[in-house]
C-alpha cells in the first residue's frame, strides 16, 4: 500500500537510517527493512526516480510500505516494511507555517507513554527551554555524539541527539568558530528561531532498558543545513 507521511525524523543508525514520520492522520509510522535486525531505511533508497533525495525532514512522501512488523513486548509498534524496489515520491514540502501548524497539532504533553510505560516508541514534544547544545560530547565508540539538554514539564532532560541534519549543523558551527558547548540563548541567536519541538525515539533494548535519543530537532523558522550522506 502506499502511504503519505511528513518526514519528523532522519537520523544515524549505524551506517544506515532511521525514518519515520506520520501519516495523514496523525499516526507514527517507521519505514524499515527486514533484512536487518537493526531496522535500517538505506541511504541509497531517499532518492526518487530521478535520484533526487526527497526523504528529507518536513517533506511530505509517499511511500510503498508492505507490512506491518510485528513487535510484540516491546515499545516499537510503528514499524513498517517499506518496498525497497519501489522509489518513495515527493508530494510537497512543508512551509514553517504549515510545520508549526503541525507541529502543535500532534506535540504532545508528556513523556509518560513512552520513557515510562513504553507503550510506543515516537512521539514529538515542544520542550519548555532549550538549556544547552554540546557539540563536543564523544560515544564510547570514540564518535562524534551531540547532546541536548532541554526543559519538558518541569524536568530537565539530557540525550543523545541522532538527526543527521543537527549532526551537520553541530559540525558547520564548529567550522566557523563557534563553541563546541552553545547556552540555549547563544542558539537561538544563532539560528534565529521562535520555537522549537523535539522528535523523540526510544532504541532498541540495550543493556536491559530502552534509551531514548532525539531523532529530529525542528526549529521554527527551520535551520538551513546541508548533508553530506558519506558523512552523517
Amino acid at each position: 500500500m502506499d502511504r503519505t507521511i511528513t518526514i519528523l525524523a532522519v537520523s544515524r543508525l549505524g551506517n544506515e537510517l532511521c525514518v519515520a514520520g506520520v501519516d495523514e492522520s496523525g499516526n507514527w509510522i517507521r519505514p524499515t527493512s527486514l533484512s536487518e535486525g537493526w531496522g535500517q531505511f538505506y541511504k541509497v533508497d531517499i532518492y526518487n526516480k530521478n535520484n533526487s533525495p526527497v526523504i528529507a525532514l518536513s517533506n511530505v512522501v509517499t511511500i510503498r510500505l508492505i507490512h506491518q512488523i510485528p513487535q510484540i513486548g516491546t515499545p516499537h509498534i510503528e514499524d513498517w516494511e517499506y518496498e525497497r524496489s519501489c522509489k518513495p515520491v515527493l508530494v510537497g514540502k512543508l512551509n514553517d507555517s504549515q510545520r508549526l501548524h503541525l507541529f502543535q497539532k500532534i506535540s504532545e504533553q508528556s513523556l509518560y507513554s513512552l520513557i515510562e510505560s513504553h507503550e510506543r516508541s515516537l512521539c514529538l514534544i515542544e520542550p519548555s527551554s532549550i538549556i544547552s547544545a554540546n557539540f563536543a560530547n564523544i560515544s564510547y565508540k570514540g564518535k562524534y555524539q551531540p547532546i541536548l539538554n532541554f526543559t519538558f514539564q518541569s524536568k530537565q532532560y539530557s540525550y543523545k541527539v541522532t538527526d543527521i541534519y543537527w549532526r551537520a549543523l553541530g559540525r558547520d558551527l564548529l567550522a566557523k568558530g563557534h563553541s563546541s558547548v552553545l547556552k540555549g540563548k547563544e542558539l537561538q541567536s544563532i539560528l534565529q528561531y521562535s520555537k522549537s519541538f523535539l522528535t523523540i525515539r526510544l532504541g532498541r533494548k540495550f543493556k536491559e532498558k530502552y534509551w531514548p535519543f532525539i531523532v529530529g530537532v525542528h526549529t521554527v523558522p527551520q535551520f538551513p543545513v546541508k548533508i553530506d550522506y558519506k558523512n552523517i
